[in-house]
């Protein structure tokens, strides 16, 4: 990460935030990356070849509307790992680093379902919005994209801006 961005991340608590009576856990996660995918709605092919840069990890591609999926993971990607994914893909893909630009928020726990229901109106049940499950949403006023990653586990993405704001919602 470059001290710029360093500079300019939200002061997010280090340790995670255990809600009172609610029974879940919201967590800051590190950055890894976060990676845009576009391409032409529908094109035939393109997912399966996102799903090769996945590397396994099951919740890693994650669905934005047509033509359009977020690639989430725990590692730090350099500029010529972007471009070498990009070019795997083939010239109607591209990816976009959203890294340095959005936030990864985890909330997990027995309560979680019902602390995003009081922000989000996405019917969350499990058989609506099953494991590998993801949109693009709202809590309250804040755009979100939102992901289930486990029975009862969410992360959510937010643009760093609205990181503090997000953080405070879903703890007060």
């Amino acid at each position: 990460m470059s001290d710029e961005a360093a500079l300019s991340a939200p002061a997010l608590p280090e340790t995670p935030y255990e809600t009172p009576q609610r029974g879940c856990r919201i967590v800051s996660k590190p950055a890894g990356h976060i990676l845009q995918i576009l391409a032409p709605p529908f094109a035939a092919g393109v997912e399966s070849r996102l799903i090769e840069l996945t590397g396994g990890d099951a919740h890693a591609l994650r669905g934005a509307g047509p033509g359009v999926w977020r690639l989430v993971g725990e590692a730090s990607l350099t500029p010529q790992d972007i471009v070498d994914r990009e070019a795997r893909l083939g010239p109607q893909v591209h990816i976009i680093d959203q890294t340095h630009g959005r936030v990864r928020l985890e909330i997990s726990g027995a309560g979680a379902v019902r602390l995003l229901a009081t922000g989000a109106a996405i019917d969350l049940s499990p058989p609506r919005f099953p494991v590998g499950s993801a949109c693009e949403t709202q809590f309250g006023r804040i755009g979100i994209h939102l992901a289930r990653t486990g029975a009862d586990r969410f992360e959510l993405l937010v643009g760093r801006s609205y990181a503090m704001a997000l953080w405070e919602e879903l703890t007060s």
